[in-house]
């Protein structure tokens, strides 16, 4: 199926990392992107075009040398490493040091973000989104920046081209975006503006601006597959990446927390081709006859290409592929004929699908995977089975700045900020009526030491980001690292 229909489903077709490609992205919808690579960012360019650079070497080779190593210097501070073999479309994808660096790219989850940070569609949000994120990352000429700037020459080209939104257009009415989106337009707006994250170094705040975006993609991923229910959904989370935690009950209902997910996306794709199939065919009999034509795998009239390429807007060519593996999944020999209601045949297309391509379902849910991975949020990264929500230390410290910056408090205590993980992104990780709730459904026996040790583990997690200061009433404040020395106990 073409990407363009499942991003209209879920907002996601693909798995798209690393999680500056996404920052690119996202800066590119408010910002003009470049269409063309025409600068190769060598010392060439920036010696002869720019008449910034003066090499007084007169010795041909120990030049030539030198502009090597510049060259090779340049191509790590900007990133290439890191984004190396990743492409836009025809452009190469940069760290975008600069606007001039930001690359273009076709509708995909990246513009998901753009339509859920401009929450409830007011005029003015797109241009005050605008202007915060052009002061947090390029409005600095101090520092490493003041450099940057001398290399690229930074203009504020504005993207000024109204986005068609395309599949977003329902998307972006749902009730559920709307409330996701309302959470993370305050999420950015806080971290824009908040001197906490404005008063980090220029790669930080770069860092910190990914991490927050691909953290919305994690949670709008949970979100969409729940959107029926009216309250936040349930992150059952380990406390730590530890490996001491991975046995047990609460290791066990982890598991299955997160294996919820993937199921509950199962039955939305199963709803999305079933919608396709009633109302692009407009079934009346609600029997759909598949046959096997001499080997050529028929429904109705249609031979089976021609069919799933219209019904489900998908792109399948190869005939005598698709007919062997169809045999196999209808169970149809030579002029045989089945009868199938829609729920059948969706079942059906859901197999074909799985054995042709690997399942939609796959490809889509290691969005979750992959962009929980970067953000140190779901674990193992290896190739596991039995996957979990865990906290890392980069991410807890991440959140930890995010609290005090909304609130603008330099300290609080550890059961508050528990408590704000708790109310505003379902994170979980002690024992409340919620979380009993949860493992009695999964039919697991967590004990109240599992989840005290959980905990316990998650103060350590805390005291290794440098974010934990110790009461000697045995209670915790929770701060910033540069914020410990100021600490003082009233």
């Amino acid at each position: 199926m073409k990407s363009e229909a499942l991003t209209a489903l879920v907002g996601v077709s693909a798995p798209e990392t690393p999680k500056y490609l996404l920052l690119n992205n996202f800066l590119a919808d408010y910002f003009g992107a470049r269409r063309h690579e025409k600068d190769s960012y060598t010392f060439s360019f920036y010696e002869k075009d720019k008449k910034i650079l003066v090499c007084q070497e007169s010795n041909p080779e120990i030049k030539a040398d030198l502009e090597r190593s510049f060259e090779e210097f340049l191509q790590c501070f900007m990133g290439r490493d890191q984004l190396s073999g990743i492409r836009s479309g025809k452009d190469k994808i940069w760290m975008p040091l600069s606007l001039d660096m930001l690359g273009s790219a076709n509708v995909n989850l990246r513009h998901l973000l753009y339509y859920l940070a401009l929450g409830d569609g007011k005029p003015f949000e797109k241009e005050k989104i605008r202007e915060e994120l052009y002061h947090y990352l390029y409005g600095d000429s101090t520092g490493i920046y003041g450099i940057v700037s001398q290399f690229c020459g930074i203009e504020k080209e504005r993207q000024n081209k109204e986005k068609d939104p395309g599949g977003f257009k329902k998307l972006k009415e749902e009730p559920f975006f709307k409330k996701l989106g309302r959470k993370f337009n305050r999420d950015l707006h806080s971290l824009l503006t908040n001197s906490y994250f404005k008063g980090q170094d220029f790669y930080k705040r770069l860092d910190d601006l990914a991490v927050l975006l691909t953290m919305y993609v994690v949670f709008f991923f949970i979100h969409r597959v729940m959107a029926e229910t009216s309250e936040i959904p349930v992150l059952l989370c380990k406390g730590s990446t530890d490996s001491g935690l991975n046995e047990g009950g609460l290791h066990r209902a982890c598991t299955s927390n997160y294996q919820s997910f993937r199921d509950s996306f199962s039955d939305l794709l199963s709803d999305f081709y079933m919608e396709r199939v009633t109302d692009q065919e407009k079934i009346l009999e609600k029997v759909i006859v598949v046959s096997n034509r001499e080997g050529s795998i028929h429904v109705g009239d249609l031979p089976l290409k021609e069919y799933l390429n219209k019904v489900f807007d998908a792109n399948y060519q190869n005939d005598e592929r698709l007919n062997s593996k169809a045999e196999d999944v209808f169970h149809l020999k030579a002029g045989e004929t089945n009868k199938l209601s829609p729920e059948e045949f969706v079942d059906y297309y859901m197999q074909l699908t799985g054995k042709i391509s690997g399942t939609n379902q796959k490809r889509i849910f290691s969005v979750l995977q992959s962009s929980g991975k970067e953000i140190g949020f779901v674990y193992p990264a290896t190739r596991s089975r039995f996957k979990y929500f865990a906290l890392s230390g980069g991410l807890t410290a991440f959140l930890v700045r995010l609290y005090l910056a909304e609130k603008n408090l330099s300290y609080t205590f550890v059961d508050d900020f528990i408590k704000y993980l708790e109310v505003n992104y379902g994170i979980y990780i002690r024992k409340c009526v919620k979380t009993e709730r949860l493992v009695s459904k999964y039919k697991v026996r967590v004990t109240q030491q599992e989840f005290s040790r959980n905990e316990q583990a998650f103060l350590e997690t805390l005291d290794q980001v440098n974010c934990l200061i110790r009461l000697s009433d045995s209670g915790y404040i929770v701060t910033l690292p540069e914020k410990k020395g100021e600490f003082r106990l009233l």
